[in-house]
């Protein structure tokens, strides 16, 4: 019977004393697993973190090449514009204005010119109408004088 109660209490100690082995390796083991927890979603955490920061980052640099193709394309069209424009107004300076100033002037000269010469027909004309009348009176003259003899 002592021997009984002493292995009871043997057994009674090593019982508690492997259930408090047991607890205490499943609380090592929960607080382990749970660190590792921790650690592997403050990992994902950090990754998802770099992850979006690497995505917008990206982002900026995609969105200001396309910004800076985009004003380097219109500045190239304005620019075009500009030398198009330029190119218009200088071939009107240098072409337009100069042969419009050339035809002016010899449609002018042409005018003048043929006012000259109808000055200087209507001159002849008169030239020649003041000779022939000239020409009849002395004939006249001359005719009445030999008539009247």
């Amino acid at each position: 019977t002592v021997d009984g109660i002493v292995n009871n209490a043997t057994n009674t100690a090593d019982g508690i004393v492997n259930n408090v082995q047991n607890t205490a390796g499943r609380f090592a083991n929960n607080a382990q697993t749970t660190a590792e927890g921790v650690v592997n979603r403050t990992q994902n955490t950090v990754e998802g973190i770099v992850n979006n920061t690497k995505t917008t980052a990206e982002g900026f640099v995609n969105n200001a090449q396309t910004t800076t193709t985009s004003i380097m394309n219109n500045a190239k069209i304005i620019t075009g514009n500009a030398v198009n424009n330029t190119e218009i107004i200088r071939n009107g300076f240098v072409n337009e204005i100069p042969n419009g100033i050339k035809n002016g002037t010899e449609a002018f000269k042409t005018v003048t010119d043929t006012t000259t010469a109808g000055v200087e027909t209507f001159v002849n004309a008169k030239s020649i109408t003041e000779s022939v009348v000239g020409s009849t009176k002395t004939t006249t003259e001359d005719f009445v004088d030999e008539v009247m003899v």
